[in-house]
């Protein structure tokens, strides 16, 4: 690992194999942390590149790179390097980009150990030779895995959401038919290891399938529910109403009827089960055999079924995630129809408040019309007024109502009241000591106010805790406690031994003394 490689926790990641992530019991491993072998040997420098304040420079020359690799040519030159992307660093600065820049930015790359440099030995002429000609650049693994991912994402951001999930269901139905026919004829001579990557590839494909039909429901269902709880938009409405058109109604429809089918193919899985296993020994055989070109573990059969079946049953992912996009369809269904009744109610306002203006402008410019503009401001004449009358009036305005008065009850107290007296306050800590020197003056210390602990009159159980919080007084914080009554303890040598009935205390011995 490089030294700009992720520190591991060294407490435990050495212990835990990391191969158990692609396991079976992959939840299990989850529990015991084997979810940070995700971040061992990964490049931290990778962060830097995008927080420096040269990250657009660093990365156009981390991108041509691989153009030029894309091209076939995996380690340019210096000089070739710096004409390729001289161009484009001049039009994101907006000034010449020099060879000084470009060292330097190649010199940030390399102590990063995202470029790989290499020296070109034919074309070094003599010791004295420091031109940088001579030194070749390639990308760095993780790099190059990082830049794929910045590819990735831009594509998803350019084209939107994905393929339609229907067409996924139709898809992950005929990826399980052709499993099942190459299944039903892997035996004998056709048992070999071209029949076994196919089968391998038709299962990891139907598993993936069913990760991108619930990643394009959630991204559906989280639509839906921020229009449901936001501020309404109406340009949204659009998107939102064609996508519940398409979606809610007619994916849901195509589920139920191909739910049946999906599910009675997955059930003719399990009698092959033993020709799945030797699939999958046969590609890890391979995969063992050239490590170099086949790096990913397969998908085990196991879990792989079970996760399909888990996907598709009643009840499972796939019905549940359908469930979810239903109750949110319905929410913003119901946010749009509160908003139509909320528009019908101003526009009846409006259109009455244009009426009663057309009828303002008639009167005589002397004239007030007193009832007319009562009539105007009531909300109760409006036409949005959902009770009338059978004769076609209007309600009354609803009377004020009475409010009837209420006595003040005062707070209702649920605890008593402490009583009070004159004697002065006394802290619990204040009696715990007052009571362990009336218990020493009467079991421990004679006349002249000394005594030792081992030599006291003990009869009682509870003189056992009480010898543990004389320890705890007469030691603890420096014997503090202890000294706030006038006295000292000291500890000796001598074992003793305090029994009482069939129990018993063993300590070292206790002097206790007046200060």
């Amino acid at each position: 690992m490089s030294g700009n490689a992720l520190p591991p926790n060294p407490s435990f990641l050495p212990e835990v194999d990391a191969s158990a992530l692609f396991a079976d019991a992959v939840l299990e491993a989850f529990d015991r942390g084997v979810a940070a072998h995700l971040t061992h040997n990964r490049r931290a420098s990778l962060a830097n590149l995008l927080a420096a304040p040269r990250a657009l420079y660093y990365l156009n020359i981390l991108y041509r790179l691989r153009l030029f690799r894309n091209d076939h040519e995996l380690e340019p030159l210096y000089e070739d390097l710096f004409e390729a992307v001289e161009v484009a660093q001049t039009h994101c600065g907006g000034a010449a980009y020099s060879r000084d820049q470009f060292r330097e930015d190649m010199t940030a790359l390399r102590d990063w150990t995202l470029v790989d440099e290499r020296i070109e030995k034919q074309r070094i002429r003599g010791y004295r030779d420091n031109r940088k000609t001579k030194y070749r650049y390639s990308l760095d693994d993780e790099t190059l895995q990082f830049l794929v991912w910045l590819e990735d994402r831009l594509q998803d951001d350019l084209e939107g959401r994905g393929a339609d999930t229907r067409n996924q269901l139709e898809d992950a139905g005929g990826a399980l038919r052709e499993l099942l026919r190459l299944l039903r004829k892997f035996q004998g001579a056709a048992a070999d290891e071209e029949n076994a990557r196919r089968i391998l590839y038709q299962l990891s494909r139907l598993d993936a399938i069913c990760t991108d039909i619930n990643s394009g429901l959630a991204e559906l269902n989280a639509r839906l529910i921020a229009f449901a709880t936001l501020s309404y938009n109406l340009e949204e409405v659009k998107g939102i109403l064609s996508e519940l058109e398409t979606y809610v109604d007619r994916f849901l429809q195509q589920v139920r009827r191909l739910r049946h089918d999906i599910l009675t193919q997955l059930e003719q899985l399990e009698p092959l089960d033993k020709r799945l296993a030797r699939a999958y020994d046969l590609m890890e055989s391979q995969r063992r055999k050239t490590p170099h070109l086949m790096r990913h573990h397969n998908l085990h059969p196991d879990q792989a079924r079970k996760r399909l079946t888990r996907f598709f049953r009643e009840g499972g992912s796939l019905d549940q995630s359908c469930v979810r996009l239903g109750q949110s369809s319905l929410a913003a269904l119901r946010k749009m129809y509160t908003h139509l009744r909320e528009m019908e109610r101003k526009s009846h306002r409006l259109e009455d408040l244009a009426d009663r203006l057309t009828e303002l402008s008639r009167f005589d410019p002397d004239q007030v019309p007193t009832e007319f503009f009562v009539a105007l401001i009531s909300s109760a004449h409006g036409r949005f007024n959902m009770s009338p009358y059978e004769g076609g009036e209007k309600m009354n305005p609803p009377a004020v109502p009475v409010l009837q008065k209420v006595r003040k009850q005062p707070p209702k107290r649920y605890m008593r009241a402490a009583k009070t007296n004159d004697e002065p306050v006394v802290t619990m800590e204040e009696a715990r000591l007052q009571a362990l020197r009336v218990w020493l003056e009467a079991k421990v210390l004679a006349a002249n106010g000394s005594g030792r602990v081992g030599s006291g009159s003990f009869d009682e159980f509870d003189d056992f805790p009480r010898i543990v919080a004389l320890a705890k007084a007469g030691f603890l914080g420096n014997g503090r406690k202890l000294a706030s009554l006038d006295l000292t303890a000291t500890a000796l040598p001598e074992e003793t031994r305090v029994a009482i009935a069939a129990q018993s205390l063993v300590f070292n011995d206790m002097e206790i003394k007046p200060t």
